[in-house]
């Protein structure tokens, strides 16, 4: 990896250190850049990752940070690019965000997206006043016309976020959780990037000791509508889900000690939630097999789990008494 540190006005600990990879971004980046350096709280380290990026997003990136040079040097900021030696995906580009980062709090920011200026200021606080490990906000899912606001969770109570984060009932995403950074060290990465922030979140939830909620939204998740692309051939199909279970045994294997019965059912409704990526392909009779063979172990608590809905229940002896058309 090529490391530079382009700016650096003291030696204190970071507050926060942002990370946020950059790859095929050059129209939305400086919105992204943008919003980063118009935060208002003083002493964060920004980390771009180039990931050998094809398009003129680091040019954009260099151009800004070269604009914003007297605003960097009053708040005593830092910047650091890091290029991967080759494309390498964006688990690749988190954890080497993760090996870079010097703040005492860590948190990521995806560079088509952006957030709102007080964001990082009203996070730090919140866990400096609360002393918390993770301060959790809500955000928006953004497009070119509209904002939709999303609770960022449902429950403060560590325990029943981690339950209720298993059982994707919460939102897996790392860049609405500002986190201690020590809690991202000996951690297991994903393999890949379907599933990857669950693989994240669901670790240093775990680890963490309390965890804060700030109701206010601060972050904007990008959506092009105009432009997105629904794939659904079997290729695509076969690989999100084949990525996704792989993740999700991860998962299983980091709480394959645990004794917490809730943890252990809500895996179940997790691994649950992994094999039914394959449900639209079902009507073949080789994927049919694929679904149900999936995580096999799960299949005598279907119809007793409570950490299952009553909808799926039906859904998967639907999908059992299909076997009669093969």
């Amino acid at each position: 990896m090529i490391e530079r540190v382009i700016y650096q006005f003291n030696n204190r600990t970071p507050k926060v250190s942002v990370i946020i990879p950059v790859y095929g971004v050059e129209k939305y980046i400086e919105r992204c850049i943008r919003s980063l350096f118009s935060q208002t709280l003083d002493n964060i380290e920004y980390i771009f990752i180039d990931d050998c990026t094809p398009d003129n997003s680091m040019n954009i990136l260099y151009g800004i940070i070269e604009e914003y040079y007297s605003h960097i040097k009053d708040n005593n900021w830092s910047i650091k690019t890091i290029k991967m030696l080759k494309n390498s995906g964006i688990s690749a580009v988190r954890r080497e965000g993760i090996m870079s980062a010097t703040g005492e709090y860590l948190i990521y920011c995806d560079s088509d997206d952006w957030v709102e200026p007080q964001m990082y200021k009203k996070m730090y606080e919140k866990a400096i006043d609360e002393q918390t490990d993770i301060v959790v906000c809500d955000f928006f899912v953004s497009t070119d016309y509209v904002d939709t606001k999303y609770i960022g969770t449902r429950s403060n109570q560590k325990n029943l976020f981690l339950y209720n984060l298993i059982k994707r009932k919460e939102s897996w995403a790392v860049w609405n959780k500002l986190v201690l950074r020590s809690l991202y060290l000996n951690i297991t990465y994903p393999k890949f990037p379907m599933g990857e922030d669950m693989v994240l979140c669901l670790q240093v939830v775990d680890k963490c000791k309390k965890i804060a909620y700030l109701r206010s939204a601060f972050y904007h998740y990008y959506t092009n509508i105009e432009s997105i692309t629904h794939k659904k051939d079997e290729k695509h199909l076969i690989k999100l889900a084949s990525q996704f279970c792989e993740n999700v045994s991860l998962v299983d294997h980091y709480f394959q000690d645990e004794t917490d019965s809730e943890i252990r059912n809500s895996i179940i409704a997790l691994k649950n939630i992994a094999r039914n990526h394959y449900l639209p392909l079902v009507n073949n009779k080789k994927y049919y097999r694929k679904w149900l063979n999936t995580f096999p172990e799960i299949n005598r608590y279907m119809f007793y789990s409570s950490a299952i809905p009553f909808k799926e229940k039906l859904r998967y002896w639907k999908t059992r008494l299909s076997i009669v058309t093969f």
